[in-house]
């Protein structure tokens, strides 16, 4: 499969691994290429992955040289074995790994590799959804459970248009540049939702029951409803001129409150923080390799984004908006009121 991030990078994944494929296949199905292309990640699933010879041993479980890395890893019931090959070039990742394995190639090798290879092109992957209206594009960034897809869910109107979930790329021109992917909804999204836009009786059944799995594994099991975004929205994909990010966080009051972030260089390293505690497995990657080659692209992989979203964010408004940790219907309409005045969104 071939895939073409708005022309920004191209990837390419293969494998005999058919669920695997079927799943990354739906991801990026907004991404697919008719052609092939030249890539400059191609990501291998294998049946089995090794060591390369003559590597440094870091921690005792990473294997380190020039351009390479290697490790055994897990998560909770998940192991895999990971090889990266040609990190500061054309870039070979080999991964084997079993049941649901397909979920951590995608966010904590796939997701991060593309962020990391696209910051040395001037572009920055956040974590964050966002929409477009009116001809400009506006960011909705924060950490788990902020509020990032319910705020795209309670500002969806017939005007707007559908550009990321959960990942969102920026140029450091200030160009949106979407990513859409299939949306997450978790039980606290669906008070987000518009009353023009409500799931299916069955979808929010499934929602629930899920939910129920989560509180009864003691949060061990976190199964969001996964919905094609053609489902809520009319419009979907793109590339604005960035009007205005929120950055969203919860609070312990009762009410909504804004604040005009006015220290940008607070701004993006928030930013960039929130990017590393949600990529931790890319984060001790990065680290192994950079205490082998502490002058490598790779070292200075937070620095660039930092300087990326500086450039980018320099005369952008932005905003905190905090939430209260229990969000109710009329916390979204006037959550859907702060964000039309501030931004002007119709």
């Amino acid at each position: 499969m071939n895939f073409s991030l708005h022309n920004l990078l191209y990837f390419k994944i293969g494998g005999m691994n058919k669920r695997y494929l079927d799943y990354l296949g739906r991801e990026y199905s907004f991404f697919k290429a008719e052609e092939k292309v030249d890539p400059d990640i191609e990501i291998i699933i294998a049946d089995s992955v090794n060591p390369d010879d003559n590597c440094r041993l870091v921690d005792n479980k990473y294997f380190v040289k020039d351009g390479y890395l290697y490790c055994r890893d897990r998560y909770k019931v998940v192991r895999w074995r990971l090889a990266i090959n040609g990190l500061e070039g054309k870039t070979v990742v080999q991964f084997s790994g079993g049941f649901w394995g397909e979920h951590v190639l995608k966010e904590f090798v796939i997701e991060p590799l593309l962020g990391f290879k696209l910051a040395f092109r001037g572009f920055s992957i956040l974590h964050a959804s966002a929409m477009a209206t009116n001809g400009a594009g506006f960011i909705f960034a924060g950490g788990l459970k902020a509020g990032k897809t319910a705020s795209i869910l309670s500002l969806n109107t017939h005007d707007s248009i559908f550009l990321s979930d959960e990942l969102t790329v920026l140029s450091n021109d200030g160009m949106v540049y979407s990513f859409p992917s299939p949306i997450r909804i978790y039980y606290y999204d669906l008070k987000g939702m518009t009353p023009n836009h409500q799931m299916t009786p069955q979808q929010k059944l499934e929602v629930k029951i899920k939910h129920y799995i989560y509180i009864l594994s003691l949060g061990y099991a976190k199964l969001p409803l996964c919905i094609n975004a053609e489902e809520l929205f009319e419009r979907i994909g793109g590339v604005y001129p960035l009007r205005c990010l929120f950055l969203l966080t919860r609070a312990n009051g009762e009410d909504i409150d804004v604040t005009e972030i006015t220290d940008k260089r607070e701004l993006v390293e928030r930013l960039v923080l929130i990017n590393e505690q949600q990529f931790p497995y890319w984060r001790k990657y990065i680290s192994a390799y950079s205490s082998v080659h502490p002058s490598s692209q790779v070292a200075a992989y937070s620095q660039v984004m930092m300087d990326n979203l500086s450039q980018a964010l320099d005369k952008v408004a932005c905003y905190e908006i905090k939430t209260p940790h229990k969000f109710s219907k009329g916390h979204r309409d006037k959550f859907r009121q702060v964000v039309q005045s501030l931004g002007k969104v119709s």
